[in-house]
């Protein structure tokens, strides 16, 4: 751009040498192709020793920020700038303030203020020589429907007993009066009354290591809303600051996964708006042990820690229930889904189980695991389907030691045809492995603990 590519506005109105200016006029001036600011100067002489000034994207200007007196002769001249050049000044005009009553000027809270308490103050600049003020509320800009009015002698009044909703724009306006005079209205401004919100976690539940859970909120404005979901960690009271799962569909639904098994988590549902962020009430769950039991396409024996396989064979198999073709128990009880076949009803942690599988697939399971005292066999005599009740493979010499030094124990063998007979020293089993059931061929019945 060219030095004169910004030109010196024209100053409009009021006219030069105007007298009796009230201090809440405008100062208007003409707009400047390609300008996107305006210096104003204000002064007491026409050399502008010494000036106020005030910068502004718009052609108007309220005198009330500047805070002249009354009855002042005033000069006045504008510049206008882009992000390059600057013009020369406008010519000075001038004008003479009224002396009189001023426009009341509002100072708190500003103008589209929003959130806001229903016992908010509302402020205004004080007056000289004025007696009063008329405060008016509504919640229309245009004022058609006044919601409350009051006289008041202070420059503060407090909206608490204004009956005010949330979430609902109000618009309010000032004038002064002594006992000679009254002025106008001042500016209208507006606000905005906080939201109302309560927010709830209902209840939770997992499956495997994913938690679901199920709240539910209330909000006189949804819109006020930044952000909502859960936090969750493993002590109580859990923070957005920590573990979040953030929600953007409707409702206050969800889940999150791939959480730590054998873990206790504690779980607030959040929502975050521009004001804070708010909590709900803190639910707690345990997350148990976590068993994966490989089917391969062929017979398995198999068996299961997890207290959780003490329940339906249909629950238990949930989900891969189509590739199961048949399974047993060793009382010759099956279950076959495909002829809707089910002698075994309920299965039972203490037993293992021959399963037939048309797929390699996998067996999920999560839950606790059986105490000390729970934690055993009823071994019959003869031949058993052994299950294995230890989280870790341990080696089979020692964990069947009782059977063992009692001399009850005639052979124990896998699917594949391992073995392990302690009276001629021969082992090929090795360690016994969680998920895993085995024959097991006992010369007594007895009820063996694994714990012992």
């Amino acid at each position: 751009k060219t030095k004169d590519s910004v030109f010196a506005p024209n100053l409009l109105n009021p006219n030069d040498h105007s007298q009796d200016i009230l201090l809440s006029s405008n100062l208007n001036w003409s707009k400047v192709s390609n300008a996107n600011n305006y210096r104003i100067l204000i002064s007491v002489d026409s050399t502008f020793n010494s000036f106020t000034y005030y910068l502004t994207t718009d052609t108007t200007i309220n005198l009330g920020i500047f805070e002249l007196q009354q009855n002042q002769k005033y000069y006045w001249k504008v510049q206008a700038m882009d992000i390059v050049d600057t013009s020369g000044f406008s010519s000075t005009w001038s004008f003479k303030t009224k002396n009189g009553l001023i426009i009341p000027v509002l100072s708190s809270p500003s103008n589209n203020s929003k959130n806001l308490p229903l016992s908010l103050n509302l402020s205004w600049l004080a007056v000289p020589n004025s007696v009063g003020y008329i405060f008016e509320l509504s919640d229309k800009p245009s004022f058609s429907n006044i919601i409350f009015t009051k006289t008041i002698s202070d420059t503060t009044i407090n909206a608490s007993t204004m009956n005010l909703n949330y979430s609902q724009n109000y618009f309010w306006r000032i004038k002064s009066f002594s006992n000679m005079d009254t002025t106008n209205y001042s500016a209208v401004w507006k606000f905005k009354t906080i939201y109302l919100l309560s927010i709830n976690l209902d209840s939770i539940n997992s499956i495997h290591n994913k938690i679901y859970y199920y709240g539910n909120y209330n909000i006189t404005d949804e819109s006020a809303i930044v952000e909502k979901g859960i936090c969750y960690s493993k002590s109580s009271s859990p923070t957005i600051d920590g573990n979040v799962a953030i929600l953007t569909s409707n409702g206050l639904s969800g889940y999150v996964s791939n959480l730590d098994y054998d873990s206790k988590y504690y779980i607030r549902a959040y929502i975050k708006t521009e004001v804070n962020t708010h909590y709900s009430n803190e639910l707690d769950l345990k997350i148990g042990k976590h068993l994966t039991i490989n089917l391969l396409n062929k017979w398995n024996l198999i068996s299961s820690y997890i207290t959780n396989f003490e329940d339906s064979v249909q629950n238990v198999f949930k989900g891969i229930l189509d590739n199961i073709v048949i399974i047993k128990d060793q009382n010759g009880k099956s279950f076959i889904p495909a002829y809707n076949i089910n002698q075994i009803n309920k299965l039972s942690f203490r037993k293992a189980y021959l399963v037939y599988s048309n797929t390699n697939q996998t067996l999920e399971m999560t839950g606790e695991v059986p105490d000390s005292t729970n934690n055993y066999v009823d071994l019959q005599s003869g031949w058993n389907y052994f299950p294995y009740l230890l989280e870790n493979a341990q080696q089979v010499s020692k964990v069947l030691n009782d059977l063992v030094v009692s001399e009850q124990l005639l052979i124990i063998k896998d699917l594949d045809g391992n073995l392990f007979i302690p009276a001629y020293n021969i082992n090929s089993i090795g360690n016994l492995k969680p998920g895993c059931g085995y024959y097991l061929y006992n010369l007594q019945n007895y009820r063996f603990y694994f714990n012992k």
